[in-house]
């Protein structure tokens, strides 16, 4: 079961939230890189297209194209 819990200094601790779930903390940026790495999988997108959305758009919106 995938489960989110937005957390910040000044709203909520998480020893408070832990009680109620049973989830470990983990960096949004990584949890949205992950879900975007599982959607890609099951989307069964080519390694060209991922590679599109991982590296090249990234490096696009930066300005590092070259």
């Amino acid at each position: 079961m995938i489960s989110f819990s937005g957390l910040f200094k000044d709203t909520l601790s998480w020893n408070t939230v832990a009680k109620y779930i049973q989830s470990q903390p983990i960096l949004i940026g990584l949890k949205s890189l992950r879900i975007l790495k599982r959607t890609n999988q099951r989307l069964r997108l080519l390694d060209a297209q991922m590679e599109d959305i991982f590296f090249f758009n990234a490096r696009n919106i930066l300005g590092l194209a070259g």
